[in-house]
């Protein structure tokens, strides 16, 4: 599984939902090959094995792309996508 993520590094709220994601595969057992690309933005995008997170239904719609993706939102996703392969 590769999992993009563009988030601003100074923002420990972007930095810590980037370690959430990564600390959930690695207890999952999930192989995922993480691309981190540091811009100014406002709300991290995250993009897994080439979806956009904000596009996939599971995200709830008051939350996709004006507002930070929340962490049993996108670890749910990573779930679905993990047993999808």
């Amino acid at each position: 599984m590769e999992i993009n993520i563009t988030y601003c590094s100074e923002n420990e709220r972007q930095r810590a939902l980037r370690q959430l994601i990564a600390e959930h595969c690695r207890r999952r057992g999930i192989a995922a090959r993480f691309v981190d690309r540091f811009e100014p933005v406002e709300t991290p995008q995250i993009i897994i094995d080439g979806m956009r997170a904000a596009d996939i239904s599971l995200i709830s719609d008051t939350n996709k792309a004006v507002m930070m993706p929340l962490p049993r939102e996108i670890t749910e996703l990573i779930d679905q996508c993990a047993w999808s392969l």
